[in-house]
């Protein structure tokens, strides 16, 4: 009996663990545009619409999505990027920092 105490208890540890990642994944705050940081990397949450001197910088299909840096699951939506610290990026979305997947 004691045997399947403790594998009840770790198991019950282990998805208490599980669940308290994905809460605190889910979050994280969304960078702002107007942040400062946001505002002098250029940041915006859609690539289809750059700040004009940005546009320029912009390559035909680029978006954080397809960023290196991007650590997001998926493309699309959005994800944590090193470079606003701890705060979520727009998949869509696009800084001058934009540097392509290899």
């Amino acid at each position: 009996m004691p045997a399947s105490r403790r594998v009840f208890l770790m198991s019950a540890a282990a998805i208490g663990q599980a669940a308290l990642l994905e809460r605190g994944h889910a979050a994280a705050p969304v960078v702002d545009p107007s942040d400062p940081q946001a505002n002098a990397l250029g940041y915006t949450p859609d690539a289809s619409m750059l700040p004009g001197p940005f546009a320029p910088r912009h390559a035909d299909g680029a978006h954080c999505g397809n960023c290196a840096l991007f650590q997001g699951k998926s493309a699309e939506g959005p994800g944590p990027c090193p470079l606003f610290g701890g705060k979520t990026v727009q998949g869509k979305g696009w800084c001058s920092s934009w540097v392509a997947k290899e």
